[in-house]
């Protein structure tokens, strides 16, 4: 017969010496997100959080489609990050300020425009030496992914059967199922255009690995949505207690799921790290927060607009099989505002946080470095960056 603690093992707080028997006893998991952060990192956070992973070397494990997200979504988000480094290139670059400051040589009796474009210029120099050191340390993972081979060397042969094409229907059939019952984890990524089954495919291939092992289960994830976390009055106070009752009663497993950060705190204490760790766990934290929020608040304004992102994805994909080979977001804006833009309008800023981590077989896009000048519905100039369609998704 259960006692009350087994009864409501999902909601019965853990205490200290369980929480070190799981960790004594684990299979370690970590989510495609997790193992994609790696690219995003600083090196000084990679080495760190690499380091930690190395220690539990024997306990890692991964769910196939971690593994398949993992490689779909690897030079998708390279490319992303080279993008971000030129971005900041041209933002700390002086040249655009030196052009308009040279606009008002002999244009007014009191301006005296050589002293002032020596400063720039001189600065310019300067920021152009400290960019130049940088790239130098940027890393071209396309061409050499250490990254990629240290995961590798991680896992080894510890990665789960690929699962036949009945498998996978049946898989996708029964996250559909508890889609429609609101069942965690995955819910709420029902309206993504591409994987929208994935936490909850890989949630059930869990279940499925360790049934048969006599061991508790550490997961980590960044996703911090309601469909991991209990939310109650916008505070995030612990994991869905229904996944952690359905591991233990489908699988017999006790089961610790972390963020990132968290894993690293309480594997720091585990290791009794003496390292000063603090600067790697804070830039999870802000990573973690930053990208959950920025990509939930984007598709909640979208909402906001009448427009899923099922509908945006086919906005995009109509532009591309009329023939369009780029575009903006003033388009896309158009498109879904009824024909209207103006600055300012909170959609404007939404659509390209939702670009730059949009997963679909449809089409794949990336920013391109060129901007354009258009005018708006007040006739007022705004600069947008241009769209292209990458020809490998031909």
């Amino acid at each position: 017969m259960s006692d009350f603690k087994e009864l409501f093992v999902g909601y019965y707080p853990k205490s200290s010496m369980e929480i070190d028997d799981i960790w004594n006893n684990c299979i370690l998991i970590l989510d495609t997100n997790v193992l994609l952060n790696l690219y995003r990192y600083s090196f000084d956070t990679q080495k760190v959080f690499l380091e930690i992973l190395e220690k539990y070397k024997d306990n890692l494990w991964m769910p196939y489609h971690v593994g398949k997200e993992f490689f779909k979504n690897r030079k998708k988000v390279i490319i992303q990050q080279k993008k971000v480094f030129k971005d900041f290139e041209k933002a700390v670059q002086l040249r655009t300020v030196i052009t308009k400051v040279e606009e008002y040589k002999d244009k007014h009796v009191a301006i005296e425009t050589d002293e002032v474009l020596q400063i720039l210029k001189d600065t310019n120099e300067q920021i152009l030496q400290v960019l130049s050191k940088l790239e130098k340390k940027d890393v071209n993972y396309l061409q050499k992914d250490n990254i990629l081979l240290k995961i590798h060397e991680l896992y080894g042969e510890n990665i789960g059967r690929k699962y036949t094409d009945e498998e996978s229907d049946a898989l996708i059939a029964q996250a559909k199922e508890r889609y429609a019952k609101g069942i965690p984890p995955g819910y709420k990524d029902k309206d993504k255009s591409e994987n929208q089954y994935g936490d909850c495919i890989i949630w059930l291939q869990i279940i499925e690995y360790m049934k048969d092992k006599d061991k508790s289960l550490i997961y980590i994830t960044n996703d911090i949505k309601e469909d991991w976390c209990q939310i109650i009055d916008g505070e995030t106070v612990g994991i869905r207690p229904e996944l952690i009752e359905e591991m233990y009663d489908k699988a017999n497993t006790r089961c610790l799921i972390y963020t990132p950060k968290r894993f690293m705190e309480y594997a720091r204490d585990k290791n009794n790290i003496q390292d000063d760790i603090s600067k790697a766990i804070e830039e999870m934290n802000v990573l973690e927060i930053t990208t959950n929020r920025e990509i939930d608040d984007s598709l909640r304004t979208l909402a906001a607009y009448n427009c899923s992102l099922a509908d945006l994805c086919q906005v995009i994909y109509d532009l591309k099989q009329a023939g369009r080979q780029s575009f903006t977001t003033m388009d896309i804006v158009r498109a879904i505002n009824d024909g209207r833009y103006r600055i300012g309008e909170p959609i404007n800023q939404s659509i390209p946080s939702i670009l730059y981590g949009l997963e679909t077989d449809l089409f794949q896009v990336r920013a391109s470095n060129q901007r354009v000048t258009l005018k708006d519905d007040n006739n007022r100039d705004t600069t947008l960056t241009i769209w292209e369609f990458d020809e490998e998704s031909d």
